[in-house]
């Protein structure tokens, strides 16, 4: 189980991980805040982290045992990045664009990570789709994806991936 709670001076987000009945702190990344968002069966947790100003966050993967963070990066020049959804096979999903540590996230670009690089989702659908995918909020392990996007007129849909 992963937990999202405030340090001691209750200014910064920690995570941790339960696994029988012991409680890991989860590293960051150089900054203050770590936010986990989803676990997988594995004990794979992904997330975000914060850089070391304490500004932008970016996605992450924390590996069991050694509870290790590993960046996932960005899309393109984006600022910052936060991982939604892991599956059992290690696949991440989640949005990437100004994903900062004091204001709400700011998605442009749905993203998967998988075999160590992320791929813009939106590379990956046909030329000419009617959605702009800008967060992906869930992965099968058979590798659907869902999330949501906008069109031309600036609607937010939702959007479903078949691999």
């Amino acid at each position: 189980m992963a937990v999202i709670s405030f340090d001691a001076t209750n200014r910064f987000v920690q995570s941790y991980v339960w696994t029988s009945a012991n409680k890991a702190l989860l590293p960051g990344l150089g900054g203050n805040f770590v936010e986990a968002t989803a676990l997988n069966d594995g004990g794979f947790v992904t997330g975000a982290a914060s850089d070391s100003t304490d500004t932008n966050f970016q996605a992450a993967v924390w590996v069991p045992q050694s509870h290790a963070a590993i960046p996932l990066g960005t899309v393109g020049g984006d600022t910052g990045s936060i991982g939604l959804a892991i599956n059992n096979h290690g696949v991440v999903v989640g949005g990437s664009g100004s994903v900062t540590v004091s204001a709400a996230a700011s998605y442009a670009h749905a993203f998967i990570w998988r075999e160590g690089r992320m791929y813009d989702l939106n590379t990956l659908v046909p030329a000419g789709a009617p959605l702009t995918l800008n967060v992906a909020y869930a992965i099968t392990d058979g590798g659907i994806v869902a999330g949501l996007g906008t069109n031309a007129g600036g609607e937010t849909h939702a959007f479903v991936l078949m691999p």
